[in-house]
């Protein structure tokens, strides 16, 4: 956390322990039984197509109640379109692609639908593509509900992997991997004397131990290095004292108890939260880039009717999600809720956080590995549902990448989903 432009502290690491069972729902609580068809170019399914034009138009057949599509095409969302018959003009390269549709209806993702493709190129393997129906997922708001199963599409994987050790949920962001990652928890006060000493606040939240626990028992001084007058008591550890004197430790967490702190009340906020070292909001850099690499933006202010390029309440990093593999080989998922690990001025690095090749994190710090610094870190809940080796190290690494809201699959990181904004 930091109030400004700051430098990320050391953090700790606990001991992780095994995953809790997943549990299959289907993609949307307004989900439809009736299966989509695959987008189309020309009449044909653009599914295991070639394309001989880098130029084209991607029909969309839809059910009749169906109000919009959404298009991406390699991560990078396109646009939406509100009319029927829905169709996207598509410019892009040789190569191979994958573009996504997602069919909107009352605001809510009813279809996920998947095409992978290529541009000017053969396909060497002599066979024709395999455009069997799309996988779409029945609706989880009826437990009576036993749709028939659609016919299995060889071209995409599960969206929803049913327990631990099944491959990760598919998403169109790149993967990063191997990062160095350590352990931080709300209201942990690491050194009072550093501007970001400290997780009482955080970079979007003033008051985050407030917010997260509900819990207040005095507050930071106000000639404080960092989180001045914000309020104090709330941790997701184990805490003692008030005012000046209190202290949030952390400790092991198991599936057994879904992961929750086991001496606090169950938190208010979700508790499978993460840390990047990219600041939106109050990083300068950060937030005059921000709508050029963060590539959810142009989708976001849509969705919201405004353009918040420059609402300087607003982030379009609080509360995103993200999908990790850790050291035990299980993944879960988190949201982003703070900004770090970093020194110095690096808390813009979107080389490393937005970028596709796989580039280590511009900080070098806080890590056991001299090849790299941190490039993240995670709260106790996602410490032992990863598996951390260690309470206090930093050794741990992980493979992470982000991922769409409507992908992400159940288990206890939903729970409870954080949905507050800026909070300054």
């Amino acid at each position: 956390m930091f109030n400004s432009i700051l430098e990320k502290r050391k953090t700790k690491t606990i001991l992780g322990v095994a995953l809790a069972a997943l549990v299959v729902t289907g993609f949307s609580t307004a989900a439809s039984a009736a299966t989509p068809s695959y987008p189309t170019v020309d009449g044909e399914v653009l599914d295991g197509s070639n394309l001989t034009s880098s130029s084209f138009t991607v029909e969309v057949p839809t059910e009749s109640d169906i109000q919009a599509v959404k298009f991406i095409l390699d991560g990078e969302y396109l646009g939406k379109d509100t009319e029927a018959p829905f169709s996207w003009d598509v410019e892009t390269t040789e190569g191979a692609h994958k573009l996504k549709v997602r069919h909107i209806k009352d605001g809510e993702n009813i279809h996920k639908i998947v095409s992978r493709f290529t541009v000017g190129e053969t396909d060497d393997s002599g066979e024709e593509p395999d455009n069997d129906p799309p996988v779409t997922t029945p609706n989880p708001s009826d437990p009576e509900e036993e749709p028939e199963s659609p016919t299995p599409d060889p071209t995409e994987e599960p969206d929803n992997p049913a327990t631990p050790g099944q491959p990760p949920v598919e998403t169109e962001y790149p993967l990063h991997t191997n990062i160095v990652a350590t352990t931080f928890w709300v209201g942990e006060i690491f050194n009072a004397d550093l501007s970001d000493g400290s997780q009482v606040c955080s970079t979007y939240d003033s008051e985050w131990a407030l917010s997260h626990t509900g819990v207040e028992a005095g507050s930071v001084s106000s000639d404080a290095a960092g989180c001045a007058g914000s309020p104090v008591g709330g941790c997701d550890g184990v805490s003692t004292g008030s005012g000046d004197n209190f202290s949030c430790e952390t400790e092991s967490r198991s599936a057994e108890n879904a992961f929750l702190p086991t001496e606090q009340s169950a938190p208010l906020e979700n508790p499978f939260y993460l840390d990047l070292p990219y600041d939106d909001l109050n990083d300068p850099v950060g937030f005059d880039n921000r709508c050029d690499v963060i590539p959810w933006a142009a989708e976001y202010n849509e969705e919201a009717g405004a353009d918040n390029c420059d609402n300087g309440e607003y982030s379009y990093m609080k509360n995103s999600w993200v999908q990790i593999t850790g050291p035990n080989g299980d993944t879960c998922y988190g949201q982003v809720e703070d900004a770090g690990p970093s020194s110095g001025d690096a808390y813009h690095d979107s080389e490393y956080v937005f970028g596709e090749n796989d580039a280590r994190p511009a900080n070098d710090d806080f890590s056991n590995d001299s090849s790299q610094g941190a490039g993240m870190d995670v709260s106790p809940a996602l410490n032992g549902c990863l598996g951390f080796s260690e309470l206090d190290g930093a050794s741990d690494t992980v493979d992470w990448r982000f991922i769409s809201a409507e992908d992400v699959p159940e288990g206890p990181w939903k729970e409870i989903v954080t949905t507050s904004q800026v909070n300054n």
